[in-house]
């Protein structure tokens, strides 16, 4: 089933209604307990979506901005950067029902073969205390430091460079 899984860049006029969907998917959980109405979430979520879209696209101009499937189905999404510097996973969202199968693990060590054929460290932030830190640290990444409420995650380069 795993072996099922890629990618497909995202075409933002078709794509949009789902990415808006598995955007709302992560937040869900947090604002569900605001006892605010179904209209009021999906309006605080689309304004958020578009406030972390146009935030994205300001810091990292040239990621990759790609649907994740399982087979024909689209579970998620996958922004990634990459520059000489490194390889950054700026977001990763599956759609709740296609979490903790292996997805996002297959799609990391995806990253760290590409990562250490380039000599490069994949780096991330996530939430401090985000079930996503949790991930992270059992895909193998390293916290780095605390930034604000941010904590800077990174997997060293595998394979020397020499």
């Amino acid at each position: 089933m795993l072996a099922e899984v890629a990618l497909r860049p995202v075409q933002l006029s078709e794509d949009a209604d789902f990415l808006r969907l598995v955007y709302a998917a992560t937040r869900r959980r947090e604002l569900s307990v605001l006892g605010w109405s179904e209209d009021v979430i999906e309006e605080f979520v689309r304004w958020q979506f578009d406030a972390q879209a146009g935030h994205v696209g300001t810091l990292y101009p040239h990621a990759t901005h790609s649907v994740v499937l399982l087979g024909t189905t689209a579970v998620g999404r996958l922004i990634v950067d990459r520059s000489s510097d490194e390889i950054r996973v700026v977001d990763i969202a599956l759609l709740p029902a296609f979490r903790r199968l292996g997805i996002g693990s297959v799609l990391v060590r995806r990253l760290f073969e590409e990562a250490d054929a380039k000599h490069l460290p994949v780096r991330c932030h996530v939430v401090q205390d985000d079930e996503a830190r949790r991930f992270w640290g059992h895909v193998g990444l390293v916290a780095q430091g605390l930034d604000g409420v941010h904590l800077a995650m990174e997997r060293a380069c595998a394979t020397s460079p020499h």
